[in-house]
């Protein structure tokens, strides 16, 4: 399944309703309120004021994100006066689009679209490899960003985090994340704590083994720390020393480290030694004890899982760290909970398996809503058309409070008009769910 851009579903929705005009300006905008173009005339029915109350928005160029309303249109010179502050003065020529709603609106009812649908009709698919046997750590894959400089479970310590999505500086299946670490200070770091994790605690007392993948911009800059606090006010700081290349993915090892007992804080931290110099790390992991719950991959957490599977081979050292593996397992009786404020999900396994192997996950995760007119939901071909006709059907069913009251029976009808059609075109068009898996109880 391909995805689509936001500015091809606008385009589609404006043009299946009959609200479609793209022209190049051809005069640069200026310091003013001002659009100009004669393009426009082709439009008009050489009528002045013909797009008055019509939006106006910028597609690229230095304005671009622009939704402007027009209160004044001259057909002479193709000239649009828009209200708000000035325009951005540019030399070059932007491509704007005319509607009778705007694009903000578009785009409201666009994702409006996509999450009343739902995940029965429409989804994206899901595979999932990010989770690891008996790794205590949450988001050991490093995959979750609620923005490209921030993670959900990790945490900076004065060092910046980057999303790194570009070919050969991830460890994982294609189309997954690595964070690039840069230091602020000498021997900086990220970390993993157990006031986020409190899971981590649970390793009191147990022999633990540490591993992270790193790719150092300087050789044998990047570390992999167990730092550890007990209730005697005790500490221990635990280090990796594997020697690692510059510019190559090297597996860090701390083995065999025996924990305190009675802890009170643990961090599991990520470092890179040098200021200003980065670390790429990737599916990091911490074993030392049989777990059965698993913090769900953030797809998931709103979405549904048909089938698990766990790998039972492996090339590598580690069967984990197999970029692509080709034996599985079916898993049978697993089960879905939630923290008692529903916050996170967690995937519960009844059985004990051996540590360091994949678990491969198979499920649907709502479509992605689109912010920027480049941003993409996970849709294309016929799917496009039922989710601009539902869009349809919402951008009309929220103006209808717009019109004056002898016309909104108007707007009522041209709403019933595109959900009707979005019923007709929904049973050929509907995506078909995976197959899921069968749950028979342990007794």
């Amino acid at each position: 399944m391909g995805t689509t851009a936001a500015s091809v579903l606008d385009e589609r929705l404006s043009k299946i309703i009959g609200d479609w005009t793209e022209v190049a300006l051809t005069t640069a905008a200026t310091a003013s309120v001002a659009v100009v173009s004669t393009n426009l005339k082709a439009y008009d029915d050489a009528n002045d004021d013909h797009f008055n109350g019509w939006w106006v928005y910028h597609t690229d160029g230095v304005n671009a994100g622009q939704d402007r309303k027009i209160y004044d249109y001259a057909t002479a010179a193709g000239s649009a006066s828009v209200r708000g502050a000035n325009y951005a003065a540019e030399t070059s020529l932007a491509t704007v689009r005319f509607s009778r709603h705007g694009y903000d609106a578009h785009l409201r009812a666009i994702n409006d679209a996509i999450r009343e649908v739902g995940t029965d009709v429409l989804f994206r698919e899901i595979e999932d490899r990010s989770l690891v046997t008996n790794n205590i750590l949450w988001d050991g894959h490093l995959e979750d960003f609620p923005s490209s400089t921030t993670m959900t479970f990790w945490t900076a310590n004065s060092a910046t985090i980057a999303k790194s999505g570009t070919a050969g500086l991830y460890r994982g299946a294609r189309g997954t994340f690595s964070a690039k670490v840069t230091g602020v200070i000498t021997s900086d770091y990220i970390y993993q704590s157990s006031n986020t994790n409190p899971q981590l605690l649970d390793l009191k007392d147990t022999e633990v083994n540490l591993y992270a993948w790193a790719y150092p911009e300087t050789a044998n800059d990047a570390t992999i720390t167990a730092y550890t606090v007990n209730s005697a006010g005790s500490t221990q700081t635990l280090a990796s020393t594997t020697a690692c290349a510059s510019a190559k993915w090297t597996l860090l090892k701390l083995e065999n480290q025996k924990f305190n007992d009675d802890l009170t804080s643990v961090e599991i931290r990520l470092g890179v030694a040098s200021s200003t110099k980065y670390v790429i790390y990737d599916n990091a992991r911490v074993t030392g004890r049989y777990i059965h719950r698993y913090m769900l991959p953030e797809p998931f957490r709103d979405g549904s899982i048909s089938r698990i599977y766990i790998q039972t081979t492996g090339d590598s050292d580690y069967p984990c760290d197999d970029l692509m593996p080709r034996s599985w397992d079916r898993i049978f009786n697993w089960d879905i909970v939630s923290d008692v404020d529903t916050t996170y999900r967690y995937l519960y396994l009844p059985d004990t398996y051996s540590s360091n192997r994949q678990l491969q996950i198979i499920g649907t995760s709502p479509l992605s809503e689109v912010t920027t007119f480049a941003s993409s939901t996970e849709i294309s071909g016929a799917q496009v058309d039922l989710l601009t006709a539902y869009a349809a059907y919402c951008l009309f069913r929220d103006e209808e409070d717009v019109p004056s009251s002898e016309d909104t029976g108007r707007y009522i009808s041209r709403a019933q008009r595109w959900l009707n059609e979005y019923y007709r075109l929904r049973p050929s068009l509907k995506m078909i769910r995976p197959r899921g898996t069968m749950h028979i109880a342990n007794i």
